[in-house]
């Protein structure tokens, strides 16, 4: 197939010069607009989590994300909101990397480019904030990183990382635990390489192990900081909701949304 203009002008242009592009095309537009609902959202629990986190206890079903975004405004309490949609930048621009680097050894560099770029503008028009989405995409980027490099390369360590970045994630937006559900990974993995169930069992144990591992270390350290009351609270809301079958955020719900997504790749 006979590639378009576009394509070819992405496909040569030098690759730091097209990172560059990228961040730039991003910074260009967190001057723009205020969204009072969703910025206030995070902006407040960022602000109050270390001195005031009983206020924000809603919030503490993204907990790490709180954490992260209130060490951030700490570091740099002059920036207010402009500071925090850097801080998304930063975390887009580490999610972009790693996607870019774990396919373009198995896509035509110009089309993968073309198509990287375009979902950064699409991001980049909207008002975004750093927030558990985008620490989210990074989070599930890192985990399935681990995971592909450590099948393919056979670096066990690796499947522990994996399962460490999964745990890490469902402290970031707790329903984010239904990401082990790439454990399946390892199994699909080893059934196309012929591996033995032994092997693939190890394997799993290994992720489940890094996520056994992160989770109680990052509960230690709410627990270390008196926050685990708070997150406790806040899962009474996660089981309010994931139990309303008309909740966007219904267990029922979301476990349909995973099994469609995932069934659609494994399709394609």
């Amino acid at each position: 197939m006979q590639k378009s203009f576009i394509e070819d002008f992405f496909e040569k242009m030098n690759e730091k010069l097209f990172f560059v592009l990228v961040i730039l095309v991003q910074l260009v537009f967190i001057f723009q607009g205020l969204d009072f609902a969703d910025t206030g959202f995070a902006a407040v629990f960022y602000q109050r989590i270390f001195s005031d986190p009983s206020t924000v206890t809603f919030n503490f079903m993204f907990w790490l994300t709180g954490i992260i975004g209130g060490a951030w405004l700490k570091l740099f309490p002059g920036l207010g909101l402009l500071g925090i949609r850097i801080a998304g930048v930063i975390c887009t621009t580490f999610t972009f990397g790693i996607s870019y680097n774990l396919l373009k050894k198995y896509l035509q560099t110009g089309s993968l480019r073309l198509s990287l770029f375009l979902i950064i503008l699409f991001l980049g028009t909207g008002i975004r904030e750093f927030n558990y989405d985008d620490l989210t995409a990074l989070l599930f980027m890192c985990a399935a990183w681990f995971l592909f490099t450590g099948l393919t390369r056979e670096k066990n360590v690796r499947l522990f990382i994996a399962g460490m970045f999964i745990a890490a994630n469902m402290f970031a937006r707790t329903p984010n635990v239904l990401g082990m559900i790439l454990i399946l990974a390892i199994w699909f993995s080893g059934y196309l390489n012929r591996i033995q169930v032994k092997r693939i069992v190890e394997h799993s144990l290994l992720f489940i192990g890094g996520f056994v591992v992160m989770s109680l270390g990052l509960f230690l350290l709410m627990t270390s900081i008196h926050q685990d009351i708070f997150f406790i609270k806040s899962m009474e809301f996660v089981r309010q909701m994931s139990q309303n079958p008309e909740d966007n955020h219904s267990l029922l719900l979301m476990l349909k949304l995973y099994v469609s997504h995932y069934g659609g790749g494994l399709a394609i």
